[in-house]
Order: C-alpha cells, then structure tokens, then sequence
C-alpha cells in the first residue's frame, strides 16, 4: 500500500489512510504548492548547499528546529489540500520516500552529519537530496 509513511503522518489528524483523500485541480494544486513553497521554501533550499555554520552542534539545530519541521508542513499541507486527479498513488509513493528521509536525519542529526562530512553518501543516498526527490516527484519544487 503507498500510503505508509504519509498515512502515518496524517493520523493526528484523524485521517485514515482507507479514508478518500480530496481530488483537487492541477492549477488549484500548483497555487497551493506555491503558497506553501513561499512559506517554506526558504528555509528548506539552505539545506539544498553547504550548509555553512559555526559548528556541528548548530547545523543540527538547524535539521531539528526549521528543515525537518518545515519539510513535514509541507508535505502535510499538500496531503490534506489534496491531490491532482490520477497522481495520488505517484505523489504518495515519492511523499512518503521524503518522510523516511526526514525521518532518518531526525534520528540522529549528528551521524548524517558526521557522514556527510565523511563523504559517506553518494549524492543519490544523501538524505537531503533524497528529501528533495521525494518532494519533486510529486512536483513541488520550492526555490
């Protein structure tokens, strides 16, 4: 089943994954994607290169207070805006590759960070840039 990770998420919310997610257009889809990227994105795209901070200490409260937070409001304000007709199963599968992501950097910040310096990732396995193609593949791009 795709819902997995994203299912998980939206339980707090009462939400069941057997429950029928709201169908929205491409373009009211699009809007909120960029209403969302607006609020958010600024903050997700400084992961996007060198993080370049003081110490190691603060590029983990960086991860923990604003990228992995900021990462879940997005993704959970699109699952329950909703999707675009056709694309669900598309969009949930590679949401949900973006939770785990986000979910594996909060379990301990410090060793992503200690491999990530250690060059231990090829850029396909680091986690950041797994997380953003989680979100790019269910098109939400935030620059």
């Amino acid at each position: 089943m795709a819902f997995g990770l994203l299912a998980f998420a939206l339980g707090a919310c009462g939400d069941s994954a057997e429950e029928a997610r709201p169908v929205v257009s491409r373009e009211d889809y699009e809007t909120e994607v960029a209403r969302l990227c607006a609020q958010h994105g600024p903050i997700l795209s400084r992961a996007y290169g060198d993080v370049v901070v003081d110490s190691d200490a603060e590029e983990a409260a960086y991860y923990r207070a604003d990228f992995i937070p900021r990462g879940r409001a997005v993704i959970r304000g699109l699952a329950e805006f909703g999707f675009p007709e056709g694309e669900e199963e598309g969009y949930i599968e590679s949401l949900n590759g973006a939770l785990d992501a986000l979910a594996t950097i909060e379990e301990s910040p410090f060793r992503y960070i200690d491999q990530r310096h250690d060059r231990v990732f090829t850029p396909e396995e680091d986690l950041v840039n797994r997380f953003r193609a989680g979100i790019e593949g269910a098109d939400i791009v935030c620059e």
